[in-house]
């Protein structure tokens, strides 16, 4: 039986999409290939944090962090993509003037002289006995939260109000008193089309939604305290391409 000391909304995620991938990854703690849009997805987070906390131009900036997460990261499945391809993609996003204004009308509050970006927060969940933990991306002057994303399609405005992530910052925020319900959430979408393009949703979440959140985080909880790890075979990751224990799962090319 696995002992949990904390969980996240990443891992609950994670397994949502599918049980035996988590299994796999945080029961078994496989070792887990890093793909090619994990890495500029992380490289675009710490762009962003680079040239907020230390007004670097973003284009140094993604420079510095394409170098870092390289170097830290040895093995990385690039799939399809290409390496320098991908590289010269970032410089191309963080030169784009929609881009840099988006970027630049950001207002982060300030704490001991440093904006609040990468804050962590802890959300305890009645009849769960672990906290669930995350860390939100960026806290704005107006205590809304803001998360940074890349995708390779468009969002609309119904897929950041169905997103699961925003319930559980919020209803961190509300126990740690930074926050009355219902609250805001925003989402900055960096949309990796032909042309780079960058989106702003804000969504809300009321005290309906956090009690849906309860009981769902009680049910995932209560299933992996019973080592309850069932493969899904719909899961839009369930490929050789995209999931990293393909071969040990008995959906992938091997039992």
């Amino acid at each position: 039986m696995i002992e949990l000391t904390h969980l996240s909304y990443s891992s609950i995620s994670h397994y949502l999409n599918c049980g035996k991938s988590w299994q796999f990854k945080y029961g078994q703690q496989l070792p887990e290939k890093k793909s090619s849009s994990l890495i500029f997805g992380s490289a675009v987070h710490e762009t962003i944090r680079k040239h907020i906390q230390g007004q670097t131009s973003p284009r140094q900036a993604w420079r510095e962090s394409w170098s870092k997460l390289l170097a830290e990261t040895p093995d990385i499945d690039w799939g399809s993509d290409n390496q320098t391809e991908l590289f010269n993609y970032g410089v191309k996003m963080f030169s784009d003037e929609d881009i840099l204004n988006t970027i630049q009308s950001l207002k982060p509050l300030v704490v001991d002289g440093s904006p609040c970006m990468e804050f962590e927060v802890s959300l305890q969940v009645p009849g769960v006995p672990v906290p669930v933990i995350g860390f939100i991306d960026m806290l704005q002057t107006n205590m809304i939260p803001i998360d940074f994303k890349t995708s390779k399609s468009s969002w609309n405005q119904e897929r950041a109000d169905k997103e699961l992530q925003a319930a559980f910052y919020l209803a961190a925020m509300n126990q740690a008193g930074m926050v009355q319900l219902p609250a805001r959430f925003e989402y900055v979408v960096f949309v990796k089309n032909k042309t780079p393009k960058v989106q702003r949703f804000v969504t809300e979440r009321g005290a309906a939604d956090i009690f849906r959140l309860f009981n769902l985080v009680g049910e995932v909880y209560r299933a992996m305290s019973q080592d309850v790890f069932l493969p899904n075979p719909t899961a839009w990751s369930c490929s050789e391409k995209y999931c990293s224990f393909w071969h040990e799962c008995s959906q992938g090319g091997k039992s």
